[in-house]
């Protein structure tokens, strides 16, 4: 597809640390899916939640109304960083996969 994805992260000292990045864009023109990941000795540092909210501020300011924010149900930290970031929980989204 031809959209141009988009996402914001953290480097330090050349490194990238942290990563929020538009996962998908197929629900429709006004809405978009988001995931977050964090390098695992660079969590607890509040990378998630700057790159998970500039993002959302990056989104919204370009027509974005709807943001989806992925996380698996027990992912607790995930949980939180969408909390922090001031994101609503809505509910929940199942995936099903189908094999021939």
């Amino acid at each position: 597809d031809d959209y141009c994805y988009r996402g914001f992260g953290t480097v330090v000292n050349g490194e990238l640390l942290s990563w929020c990045i538009e996962n998908s864009h197929f629900l429709d023109d006004d809405s978009t899916i988001i995931g977050v990941r964090t390098d695992e000795n660079n969590r607890k540092n509040g990378y998630a939640v700057s790159n998970v909210a500039a993002l959302c501020d990056c989104l919204q300011s370009n027509g974005i109304s709807t943001i989806y924010y992925e996380c698996a149900l027990d992912n607790i930290a995930s949980y939180r960083t969408a909390q922090k970031a001031n994101l609503e929980y809505i509910g929940e989204v199942f995936y099903l996969c189908f094999q021939n």
